[in-house]
């Protein structure tokens, strides 16, 4: 990449807010650095450029930071605006709509796969799971995100769960359906999962 934009992204493999930023770098075709990080022992390079909340993931363009997922997101179409494809719609409404939608993903499938992971038993892991998989079905009755702005969020969503479900017993509390929509999606998780692999320094075991 020239220098004069150099893209460089602080990350870990198990994020799912990382994975968002991932798959909208490679839906526009933009080459970066990857940096993983360890956020047991955390970086100068990640707590110079993110003071405030220091987590991932950070963009660095031309050394100057950018912080949070979907900030990120929104600055890379705008960055790369005459790049196609387009990651939010162009229609206002149509672009209202995708930003509805992210902010459901978040609330209502990304904060509770993070109490999945960090519960401290394991009735409060299943709740949460089963909060996830509400959320999903929702989502696949109202309205499937079409927009690559929202595909970002459920793609990395639905790879996380997917990671999760696997490390836990819980398949026989679970209904059988939610299961074979799931399995369904380990397929997209996979292409994606090749996409993400493609970064100058690829983490590792994305698809573990």
């Amino acid at each position: 990449m020239a220098d004069e934009d150099e893209l460089k992204l602080l990350s870990t493999w198990a994020s799912p807010w990382a994975s968002m930023v991932k798959l909208a770098l490679h839906l526009k075709g933009l080459s970066y650095e990857n940096i993983e990080q360890d956020l047991n022992c955390k970086s100068d390079l990640l707590l110079a450029f993110n003071p405030v909340h220091k987590k991932v993931p950070v963009l660095i363009h031309n050394g100057k930071p950018i912080c949070e997922s979907v900030v990120i997101i929104e600055y890379i179409d705008e960055a790369y605006g005459s790049t196609s494809p387009s990651l939010l719609p162009t229609d206002p409404y149509e672009r209202a709509i995708a930003r509805f939608w992210v902010d459901y993903i978040d609330h209502k499938l990304v904060i509770p796969w993070k109490v999945a992971f960090t519960a401290n038993t394991e009735e409060d892991k299943i709740e949460a799971i089963k909060q996830i998989l509400v959320g999903g079905f929702t989502i696949s009755r109202h309205k499937e995100p079409k927009d690559d702005y929202s595909k970002c969020i459920v793609i990395s969503t639905v790879h996380d769960i997917l990671v999760l479900v696997n490390q836990m017993t819980i398949l026989s509390v679970l209904p059988v359906h939610p299961l074979q929509g799931a399995e369904k999606a380990a397929i997209d998780c996979v292409t994606i999962g090749r996409l993400l692999g493609s970064s100058k320094n690829p983490p590792q075991n994305l698809l573990a």
